[in-house]
């Protein structure tokens, strides 16, 4: 499939590696690990550092080593950082909380998202991640949206778009649960896929135009840091500018189950 090398031999083969690193894959955009709480800070000087759950986080630092971190001045827009003693993540309340990065060049026409997820509320549509202000409006974009009850009440909707009009898909996730999310896509071979738990939940092929993803923030949250509040949960995100192959994708997926309190 897409030249991923994927196989029933390699997809049986699920157990993550010892002392696995997203590092360890070439192409990582960024990385964000909560339950890494070095890496966060209660002040946007990062002056402050996270030393429990409860506390708002202003800062989580980009893993990657190229300093996309996540950010949010106004203190009643700021994510919590939540535990039950076994696993991190940081909750977004649905009302305003979100972060915003620097604008940047991805790099590529291709990209893979990989979420450690639990969507909390159906009542509004949230933005989980954008990198535009609106994909609407820009060429070059990804997004993930949780519609709302109306809409479709349990399911997301991934987005990649080149130069045309995105290519869209809703998929269906767990209500009320820890998920992983993969999401990808590349404008060249008009692919759209998604995988929650390890498993493909929807492949389209969509034409979406020509050119590489642009350079733009990333939000994650809310639309622009304004709009479509996401309500739920993040324990930890992994964004590639390539298609990993069928071994890639079992290492890093298996890896964010970790965040979750799951295996795969």
């Amino acid at each position: 499939m897409f030249g991923l090398d994927w196989n029933v031999s390699t997809l049986a083969v699920r157990k993550q590696k010892t002392g696995f690193s997203p590092l360890a894959l070439s192409g990582l955009v960024a990385w964000y690990d909560p339950s890494d709480l070095s890496s966060m800070f209660q002040d946007t000087a990062m002056t402050a550092p996270v030393t429990a759950a409860g506390q708002s986080v202003a800062v989580i630092r980009d893993k990657s080593g190229n300093d996309r971190h996540l950010s949010q001045s106004a203190a009643a827009a700021r994510p919590t950082l939540q535990t039950d003693g076994a696993s991190f993540w940081l909750a977004f309340d649905g009302v305003d909380d979100s972060y915003g990065t620097g604008a940047f060049d991805w790099g590529s026409d291709a990209a893979q998202l990989v979420f450690g997820l639990r969507k909390t509320a159906d009542d509004a549509i949230g933005c989980l991640l954008e990198t535009s202000d609106n994909s609407n409006n820009y060429a070059g974009t990804l997004a993930v949206f949780a519609p709302n009850a109306t809409l479709n009440a349990g399911t997301l909707e991934f987005r990649s778009k080149g130069s045309t009009q995105a290519s869209a898909i809703n998929f269906g996730i767990p209500s009320q649960t820890n998920f992983v999310l993969n999401a990808f896509g590349r404008v060249s071979s008009d692919t759209t896929v998604t995988r929650i738990d390890g498993i493909e939940t929807r492949n389209v092929t969509t034409n979406q135009g020509n050119g590489n993803f642009g350079n733009f923030p990333l939000y994650i949250g809310r639309r622009a840091n304004a709009n479509f509040p996401f309500s739920g949960r993040l324990f930890g995100a992994v964004f590639y500018n390539r298609l990993l192959d069928a071994s890639e994708t079992g290492s890093v997926e298996s890896w964010v189950a970790g965040k979750i309190g799951e295996a795969l």
